[in-house]
């Protein structure tokens, strides 16, 4: 587990106090504890985590730069590894010296990392908190008249400060499963943005933010796609290697997809031991898929059709509380769990390839863009000419892109006011939903100050920052809290190579592509989950299987939905949704929703319909969102 918190203010030391109470109150863990108070008692930091890439598992208190600082996560150098504790001192000091200077962090081609690093300057009492552009790695803080609280967990802060809830954070999260901007469910308790620096000035208690100018910043031109893609190549391939270590086993959950053979195809090349696990049965399509994936990069593989240990008990949600305070993705727990058993020494993800190199964000923020444009699209691009109409898609305004975003998500906030009692709603539908209008328009205005990005790059920005990192990051945090975490499609160099390619290129995977074709070799001629072909086909006959995939998956549904036996059903259904329904979790699962918030007249009619079969639960994500927020709120 990686947890931090802190205080700047006045007797430091006795607010400190108080967060060591809640932490030992809600996590008990044999990890050790390691806090710093500063000199002049207006600082307190603590931190508790496992030993990984960087040595160092404590505070640093530097007399001479009077300089307090911690990492939470950590950097890689990959020419200096392995560190010493007294050189990760030193890295971490010159970072903090930078960060002093500018207020930022510079990340260059040959360091980095998934971190927030927190910096107090004892001579101007000033706290500043710098994070990775990732944004794996949350950070929480209040403001009072007694100064300035932060830590990783909310649960710490909302038992110190008992803060009202937030009802349109809570919406916001059951609706979207992200807030939107630094809105919680929580008042006064925000979120840090991502890639943003908070600066916290005692003397004048002020809080103030920098936004990141890195990414998303300018569209990056090139004279055809093939010059995108090498470059994109080279990022990728250099920033793998900086973070395996051909020392250790690397693990990874593997899927039929694009983003999990990204990270294999990468590790591949790096000449890394690999293990990798998938979930599901034998006969499934995906995870035959998975198996051939593995066994052409010689990966130690293996299969689990059941999904252990995530029966849910008491003791099973209060541990996934204390990890990452979410119980959305408990399999992702057990699949680290299973990868940690089995040898691995670090876990990799393809955490967010498909929105940073598929355009899937904009896909589905501009539900507008129909299929037909598409597949023009798609034709034209084969034969290398620019589509019109795509150009007239990335000339919209920011107004359009307003109201793209609201609508979209006014439609799920409308599809989920069913979910919650009367007595929370109140009858103040409209009022809530401006305020979440306000919400989604702030966060348009955020991006765009910072300079005169094309409306696409918000869009992707917004679908990046909220639906990636936030919902989805639940799973890399989960996995992440058993085993060290490597991304490298979120290695910085990469990241800003991404986010800065020509937005027209990635609809429908136009760049991710090529970028397969031309470099995956045999793991290219391997079909997907989605795609029931060799992918190093023609793009119109990727586009055209892809589509008839759908409207087939469609009806194996409807299908699934009429069958009776459950060994047939099991064959055509994920693994998933077998699981929920051959356990007694849908029984269990009422018993830990707090029906003050909830429906439970809404929740009884679903259970009994996906008990039944007669509705898809997929994840089961919306249930587990209802008991994590139960949670949370008591």
């Amino acid at each position: 587990m990686n947890i931090v918190f802190g205080f700047i203010g006045e007797q430091a030391s006795n607010r400190f106090l108080r967060l060591a109470e809640a932490y030992e109150r809600l996590f008990s863990t044999d990890q050790h504890l390691n806090n710093v108070i500063s000199p002049d008692n207006h600082a307190a930091f603590a931190i508790s985590q496992p030993g990984g890439f960087f040595p160092i598992s404590g505070p640093v208190l530097d007399i001479n730069e009077n300089l307090l600082l911690m990492l939470n996560g950590y950097f890689w150098y990959h020419d200096h590894f392995p560190l010493t504790i007294k050189e990760a001192a030193n890295q971490l000091v010159q970072a903090g010296k930078e960060i002093r200077r500018t207020n930022q962090l510079e990340m260059t081609e040959t360091d980095g990392g998934v971190f927030n690093l927190f910096l107090y300057d004892i001579l101007k009492k000033k706290l500043t908190i710098v994070g990775d552009y990732s944004g794996l790695m949350p950070l929480y803080f209040y403001k009072s008249n007694q100064g300035f609280f932060f830590s990783s967990h909310i649960r710490i802060l909302s038992y110190v400060l008992s803060p009202a809830i937030d009802r349109v954070g809570v919406i916001e999260r059951v609706s979207y499963h992200y807030t939107i901007g630094r809105r919680t469910v929580f008042k006064d308790v925000f979120q840090k943005n991502v890639g943003e620096t908070v600066i916290y000035e005692l003397e004048n208690n002020t809080t103030s933010f920098i936004q990141p100018t890195a990414y998303y910043s300018r569209q990056r031109f090139y004279k055809n796609d093939m010059e995108a893609v090498e470059e994109l190549h080279h990022a990728y391939i250099s920033g793998i290697k900086e973070l395996t270590r051909p020392s250790l086993i690397h693990g990874v959950l593997l899927s039929g997809g694009f983003d999990t053979r990204l990270v294999i195809y990468g590790l591949q090349k790096t000449g890394a031991s690999i293990q990798s696990l998938t979930f599901g049965d034998p006969n499934n399509f995906e995870v035959r898929i998975a198996g051939k994936i593995a066994r052409m990069v010689n990966s130690e593989h293996e299969v689990y059709t059941p999904i252990m240990d995530c029966d849910l008990t008491d003791s099973r949600i209060l541990n996934l509380m204390r990890l990452v305070e979410t119980v959305s993705f408990p399999y992702c727990e057990s699949g680290a769990s299973l990868l940690k058993k089995s040898g691995s020494q670090t876990i990799s993800t393809g955490f967010a390839g498909e929105t940073l190199l598929g355009g899937q964000g904009y896909n589905l923020l501009g539900s507008s863009f129909s299929s037909q444009n598409r597949l023009i699209y798609v034709l034209k691009r084969m034969i290398g000419c620019h589509s019109s109409s795509m150009s007239k898609m990335t000339r919209k305004t920011f107004e359009d892109g307003f109201l793209l975003t609201d609508s979209f998500h006014r439609r799920l906030f409308d599809r989920s006011a069913r979910f919650f009692s009367d007595s929370f709603l109140d009858g103040h539908d409209q009022e809530i939903y401006s305020e979440i209008r306000n919400d989604i328009r702030g966060e348009l205005i955020r991006y765009a100050s910072l300079n005169d990005s094309l409306l696409m790059f918000l869009l992707e920005r917004f679908w990046y920052e909220h639906h990636v990192s936030k919902e989805f990051g639940g799973q890399e945090r989960t996995v992440g809290s058993i085993l060290p975490l490597l991304t490298p499609t979120v290695h910085h160099s990469f990241l800003s190579l991404c986010t800065n390619l020509p937005v027209d290129r990635k609809i429908d995977h136009g760049i991710y592509l090529r970028f397969i074709k031309h470099y995956f070799g045999n793991l290219a001629k391997i079909p997907t989950s989605n795609i029931p072909v060799p992918i190093n086909l023609p793009d119109i006959i990727l586009w055209t299987s892809r589509a008839i995939r759908a409207y087939i998956d469609q009806k194996l549904v409807k299908r699934q939905i009429s069958l009776k036996s459950f060994e047939t059903r099991r064959k055509g259904w994920s693994n998933f949704e077998s699981w929920f329904r051959r356990t007694d979790f849908l029984d269990k699962a009422a018993l830990f929703v707090d029906y003050d918030v909830f429906s439970e007249k809404y929740l009884t009619r679903q259970i009994e319909k996906w008990k039944n079969w007669e509705s898809r639960i997929y994840s089961g994500q919306e249930l587990l969102t209802f008991i994590t927020l139960s949670k949370l709120i008591k």
